[in-house]
Order: C-alpha cells, then structure tokens, then sequence
C-alpha cells in the first residue's frame, strides 16, 4: 500500500479542525504524521513534494495564501476546504483585518498613517495597502512577530492582524475598520509528478 506523509499544524487551538481534517486520511493505513508550525506547513509540503513524497498538509487558508502570494508554486494545491464555524469566533472564523481606535474609520485619518503588521501577513497585507494608497494614503509599514493591536496609538496608528475572538480588541477598546481575508482550515496536496 502506498505511504503517505501528513503535516498538521502544531497549535493546540487547532486541534478540533486538525482531527477533522486527518479523518480524511482514514483510509490510508500506511501515513506518517508530522507535526509543524502552521506558517511552516505549505513550505514542508512542496519541499517534500519535489522529492516524489506523497504529501499533504493540514493548514490554515490564510497561511498558504500567504505562501503562495510570495512565490509562484505549480507544486501546490487545494486538496478539501474544512468550513471554519466557530462560535467562540468573534466573525465566525478567523479573519485577517485592519484594526484602528474606536470612534473613527479609515476615512478619518490623516493622509500620511503608520501600520503595524503582523509579519507573518506580511504579503495578504501589502496587497490589501496597495488599495489605500491608490485613495492617496502615505504608509509607513511597520513589521512585528506576534500580536500588533497593543501597538495602536503607540508606535502606529492602525495595525493588521488576525482576529479570532475579539477579546483583545474589546480589551484595548479598538475597532475592525475591514476585513482583509477570511479563512477557513484546508488540506493541501503537493504534485510529485
């Protein structure tokens, strides 16, 4: 029978989605299963696929988009869209947006902006500004590892970052100003062919 490797995402947060996701692989008596960083997972999976290894990945939509927008992969693709429905999510899923101080709006801010982005976004999220600057916006792009809303009013005016429950927003009394990207759990496949 043939042998298959699966990575899933190490986050423990995951883990309801990421024990969906394997039952897909039930069938498969002879799988080896890695475990991963979730932003590591679509590099594993091409890497792997480029060696003839039958690969999959189990990952977040938000994270292989990222991957794929920073470079171009024939080897990569979408194998099962896991729906994201989680109640404890504040929009449902995880959603990628632009954060500001409550009581104003992208339409309110001066000309000129610093953003705060969460560097593991960093494509989705330069996309997303190439809109703003086409209004006439001047960014400053400031990029951090981990959570950027705590630096809103400090070193940034706006920040990007995944939202999830919104607690932190709430806590901090800042405001979803848009939605950059929503996303659901996937399963990627790598062509070895």
């Amino acid at each position: 029978m043939e042998k298959i490797v699966v990575i899933k995402p190490s986050n423990k947060g995951l883990k309801e989605y990421a024990e969906k996701a394997l039952s897909f692989f039930d069938s498969y008596r002879n799988k080896e299963i890695i475990v991963a960083r979730g932003e590591d997972i679509p590099f594993i999976v091409e890497k792997l696929a480029k060696q003839k290894i039958k690969v999959f990945g189990i990952v977040g939509e938000d994270l292989f988009k990222e991957y794929t927008l920073d470079k171009e992969s024939s080897v990569l693709f979408i194998v099962k869209k896991i729906e994201w429905n989680d109640k404890r999510a504040l929009l449902g899923k995880p959603v990628l947006c632009l954060l500001g101080p409550s009581g104003k709006n992208i339409d309110s801010m001066l000309q000129k902006i610093k953003v705060c982005i969460n560097a593991k976004y960093k494509n989705i999220s330069n996309n997303y500004l190439k809109t703003l600057e086409a209004k006439g916006f001047i960014l400053e792009k400031v990029y951090v590892n981990g959570q950027t809303e705590n630096f809103i009013g400090k070193i940034a005016d706006l920040a990007i970052d995944i939202v999830y429950s919104g607690s932190t927003i709430k806590e901090l009394g800042i405001s979803i100003y848009d939605k950059i990207f929503s996303s659901d759990f996937i399963i990627i496949g790598g062509k070895n062919d």
